[in-house]
């Protein structure tokens, strides 16, 4: 099955920039357990409240255009990266 991974952050700052990386590759891990054949990797630095995104776009037109049968997205809520006691005591 083709599918497509979609990776995003809200800023340019060096910790975003690596959670970016570290999305891909944990997307990238989850794609080969489920044997899905990665056709493009999207990432965006952009923030979530805008919707006038060039790589959402770029998705959701492979979505239409039925290129791919699987999207995965890697989420962070937001609550969760501001409570990093949270986070630690999930991990």
């Amino acid at each position: 099955m083709k599918g497509i991974l979609y990776a995003r952050v809200s800023t340019r700052r060096t910790e975003q920039e690596s959670s970016l990386d570290r999305q891909v590759e944990a997307l990238t891990l989850w794609a080969d357990e489920l044997g899905v054949e990665v056709v493009e990797t999207i990432t965006e630095l952009h923030s979530g409240f805008d919707l006038d995104r060039d790589g959402l776009y770029r998705l959701l037109d492979t979505i239409r255009g039925k290129r791919v049968r699987a999207v995965l997205i890697k989420m962070t809520p937001v609550w969760e990266r501001e409570m990093p006691s949270w986070r630690s005591f999930t991990s």
